[in-house]
């Protein structure tokens, strides 16, 4: 499979291409071919009696696609960081004009100088932006921010008389919102910031946001309908210190969505007029579990927990009461105790915490701290002492345990 990509590098970096093979066997890939595009797929033939190992990686470059960028020939490549890319690893047919079978296939947008794409989960995600570039090896993990989507009311109730009373014409689409969060220590200034997705919106002018502050999105022109913007307000409960900006195009799917926040990135050299745009942070939501089914026109929006997790990592969001303009805090920390139990027949341990009474918590585990599966999700506590046996299994594991927000 393709594993991981760069297409954005300055000499003496070039461009590259990770293959990985997760099985537990040898594979023969000798003769198999490398291309970026869709109706010319045979460019780059790997050379015979190439093999990856079992769970091995192997990294081809410009120096093997594209050995002569001055002089290409006709089926040499390099990688598109402006505009995006594709990339094809195909097997061509007995005559060797065709293709016979298509072993995978990448797509991506505009990338960042230095910034590879890799799958995540490693081996079995979409590719995201990685935190460093890891060819030959498992992927980093994915690059959080700068700015993160922290909160999408994309199936809200009905508006509140308070906010009827303000505005008449209020309806349920007009409550939808997606909340920008900047979780760095510095301000960013959102001038060719952009969305797209269910919701498509230009960032056209400066809109400075500061460290640990948020940006609502919504739906209509707060400056051109300032009563909807008062009902708006007045439904969420919020003051007009909180800054609203809009209207993004469309309306929020009720059911399941994707939105990407883009970033500028510097025009190419050969087009100066033009603005690539790099992905910032993207969420795909759903209305189905594992995601929060409460969010679904329950009257809760799906809300991010910590900022420094995957966005698409289904264990962050939860179904909480909106509350468009306030990233939801650190959670408070709990002290945790780690009690071993061992006896004849008995091979467990005992995970206890100092908890919330009526809280809830999600505990996880992992063999290699980059891959979490649930073990005991939303585990209410037991007052101000929760305990958790987990049986022990041979192998080292390593566990992770979360308070889940308050529900509404």
């Amino acid at each position: 499979m393709i594993n991981e990509i760069i297409a954005h590098t300055d000499l003496p970096d070039i461009d590259g291409i990770e293959l990985h093979n997760p099985t537990n066997s040898a594979i023969d890939i000798g003769g198999w071919f490398l291309s970026d595009s869709a109706s010319l797929p045979l460019k780059y033939q790997i050379p015979p009696g190439t093999n990856i190992g079992p769970g091995g990686y192997l990294i081809f470059d410009e120096d093997d696609f594209n050995p002569t960028p001055m002089s290409p020939g006709p089926n040499d490549f390099a990688l598109n960081a402006a505009n995006g890319d594709d990339v094809y690893l195909v097997i061509a047919d007995g005559a060797g004009t065709g293709v016979a079978t298509y072993v995978d296939h990448v797509d991506f947008g505009a990338t960042l100088n230095g910034e590879s794409l890799g799958r995540w989960p490693n081996a079995n995600g979409a590719l995201t932006p990685m935190i460093t570039p890891t060819f030959g090896g498992a992927n980093s993990g994915p690059r959080i921010g700068p700015l993160i989507i922290s909160e999408v009311n994309y199936h809200p109730g009905f508006p509140s008389a308070a906010a009827l009373a303000i505005d008449g014409t209020m309806i349920d689409d007009d409550l939808e919102f997606i909340e920008l969060y900047n979780p760095g220590s510095s301000a960013i200034d959102l001038l060719n910031w952009r969305l797209r997705g269910e919701a498509d919106i230009d960032f056209t002018s400066m809109i400075p946001l500061g460290a640990d502050q948020t940006l609502v999105v919504v739906g209509f022109d707060p400056l051109a309908t300032p009563s909807m913007a008062d009902a708006f307000r007045a439904h969420f409960g919020i003051g007009a210190g909180v800054p609203l900006i809009g209207p993004f195009s469309g309306t929020l799917n009720n059911s399941e969505g994707r939105f990407s926040l883009e970033q500028p990135d510097d025009p190419p050299l050969d087009d100066p007029g033009f603005i690539p745009h790099a992905i910032a942070d993207v969420l795909i939501y759903d209305d189905l579990l594992p995601w929060p089914e409460a969010s679904d026109g329950g009257g809760s929006s799906l809300t991010r927990g910590p900022s420094e997790t995957n966005t698409n990592d289904t264990s962050t969001w939860f179904a909480v009461t909106p509350s468009p303009g306030s990233h939801f805090p650190t959670l408070p920390g709990s002290e945790i105790s780690v009690n071993i139990a061992r006896g004849p027949g008995l091979a467990e341990f005992t995970l206890s915490w100092t908890s919330l009474t009526g809280a809830h918590y999600d505990v996880t585990e992992s063999q290699d701290l980059l891959n979490w599966e649930p073990l005991a999700p939303n585990h209410p506590s037991s007052g101000t002492n929760t305990s958790l046996s987990i049986p022990l299994n041979g192998s080292s594991r390593f566990y992770r345990l979360r308070q889940r927000p308050p529900e509404p």
